[in-house]
C-alpha cells in the first residue's frame, strides 16, 4: 500500500477529531500539525511542526488536511487554503471508516467526513466542507464550499446550501429548502422555510435574528 504522509492544518478540537480519523486509516501517516500557538506542542501524540499562518519551506510532505472547524470567519478558512495551495500543497479528502457515503454521491477536495456521518445518493459536497460526527445529508442535496455540517445535524433531500455556512449541532433542514451563502443555523434549529438572507437563524421554526454577517 502506498502510504501518504499528511500534515494537519489547525490545532483545535476539530484537528483532534481529524487526527483520530487519520490514525484509523492505514493509507495515511500523520507527520505533524500546524498551529500558531507555540505552547501547543502535541495533539494525540502528534507533534506541532510549525505555524499555521506562516508557511515553512522544510516540510517533508506537501499533502495537507484541513483541521479547522467553523472558526467564525469563512475568510480565514479560505485564506489558509489559498496560502497553502499557492505554496504547492494539495488538500486531501478524509472519510472516517465508520461513515457511510453513497458511491453515487459527489465529494469535493479537502472534505472531512467524520465518524457516523451519512451522505446519500446524488448528494454533492463542495470543496473544503465538513460533514461532522453523526451528521446526515440526504439525496440530491447540494452543499457549497467551506460549509460545516455540525455533529448530529440532519439535512433532508433536495436541499440547496450555499458556501461558508454553519449548520449547528442537531439542527435540521426540511426537504427542498434553500439556504443562502454565509448563513449560520443555530444549534437545534429547525429550518422549515427558505433562508434567503445572509445571517443567523435560530429557533423552532428557525427565524432570522441577525443579518448581513459579511
Amino acid at each position: 500500500m502506498n502510504i501518504k504522509k499528511v500534515i494537519v492544518a489547525g490545532g483545535g478540537g476539530h484537528a483532534k477529531v481529524l487526527i483520530d480519523v487519520l490514525m484509523q486509516l492505514p493509507q495515511f501517516e500523520v507527520v505533524g500539525f500546524l498551529d500558531d500557538d507555540e505552547n501547543l506542542t502535541e495533539l494525540l501524540g502528534v507533534p506541532r511542526i510549525g505555524s499555521l499562518t506562516v508557511v515553512a519551506g522544510s516540510h517533508e510532505t506537501k499533502m495537507i488536511v484541513l483541521g479547522l472547524g467553523h472558526v467564525g470567519s469563512p475568510v480565514l478558512l479560505k485564506r489558509i487554503v489559498d496560502l497553502y495551495t499557492q505554496h504547492g500543497f494539495e488538500f486531501e479528502t478524509v472519510i472516517a471508516p465508520t461513515a457511510t457515503v453513497s458511491k453515487f454521491a459527489k465529494i469535493g477536495k479537502g472534505v472531512v467526513v467524520a465518524a457516523g456521518a451519512v451522505i446519500q445518493p446524488l448528494a454533492e459536497i463542495g470543496d473544503y466542507c465538513i460533514v461532522n460526527t453523526n451528521a446526515s445529508v440526504d439525496h440530491d442535496t447540494r452543499i457549497g464550499t467551506f460549509t460545516h455540517v455540525a455533529p448530529g445535524a440532519a439535512i433532508s433531500g433536495d436541499v440547496s446550501i450555499g458556501h461558508s455556512c454553519l449548520l449547528g449541532t442537531a439542527s435540521s433542514v426540511k426537504h427542498g429548502v434553500t439556504i443562502a451563502d454565509e448563513c449560520i443555523i443555530g444549534a437545534g434549529a429547525a429550518v422549515v422555510g427558505h433562508c434567503l438572507v445572509n445571517g443567523i437563524y435560530v429557533g423552532v421554526p428557525a427565524q432570522l435574528v441577525e443579518k448581513d454577517l459579511k
